[in-house]
């Protein structure tokens, strides 16, 4: 009797301990589940190769072909730091073409990169749970002078997401002028995190450039 009660008494331990094992598992997808939907619910997070310009808030003109692309000399310097894995801020006036030449150039050299474009929401940027994977990840930041104004801590975030990837690049735009000089005042620190800068207002179109690529496009130029 005894030897058929401790029997018995083992066999439930093992049924507790699978019980148990189960359920614990079960905790941790579901923390995984919830904190891949916050992180996706917060920032626009997916490979580059499946990037659309929406995710970067690129707008055309009405009826114009958002394919069409006009190619200018920062395009490969942009390119060229891309593929050396550095840190990059591209700069330049409004309307510039900061943002689009950031889209192509990802597209076109780290299409396996996963993006991840930052919201300028600081309270939430910096609580939210980062990936449990590490991946390649692209961290893009755009006008990055409006982050230096909600004091976004910046390094403290990269740190973070560094320890969470494999290969890390960071990315951002700033608008030239008083813009770049305020992020400059506020915040070396934040600057010296980019290796290259591309300026853009030294890649200006041309007004013969601007009214080919406009009639590509099927847009009218200005």
């Amino acid at each position: 009797m005894k030897g058929i009660g401790l029997s018995s008494l083992a066999e439930c331990f093992e049924i507790i301990g699978g019980v148990i094992a189960i359920f614990m598992v079960f905790i941790g997808i579901s923390r995984y589940l919830k904190t891949k939907k916050d992180f996706s619910d917060l920032f626009i997070y997916r490979k580059a190769k499946e990037l659309q310009q929406l995710d970067f808030g690129i707008q055309q003109p009405l009826h114009a072909n958002p394919e069409v692309y006009k190619r200018r000399g920062g395009d490969d310097e942009l390119e060229k730091s891309l593929k050396a894995h550095e840190n990059t801020l591209v700069t330049g006036m409004p309307k510039s073409g900061k943002t689009r030449s950031i889209y192509q150039a990802i597209k076109a050299v780290l299409p396996d990169f996963f993006v991840i474009k930052v919201p300028p929401t600081p309270e939430k940027v910096e609580q939210v749970r980062l990936p449990f994977l590490k991946k390649n990840y692209l961290v893009f930041f755009d006008d990055l002078n409006e982050f230096m104004s909600t004091n976004f801590d910046f390094t403290l975030f990269l740190k973070r997401f560094k320890e969470k990837s494999k290969n890390l690049i960071v990315v951002s735009t700033c608008r030239s002028g008083d813009e770049f000089k305020s992020v400059e005042d506020k915040s070396l620190q934040t600057l010296r995190t980019f290796t290259k800068v591309v300026n853009l207002d030294a890649h200006e179109l041309t007004e013969s450039e601007g009214e080919e690529l406009a009639n590509e496009a099927g847009a009218t130029w200005k």
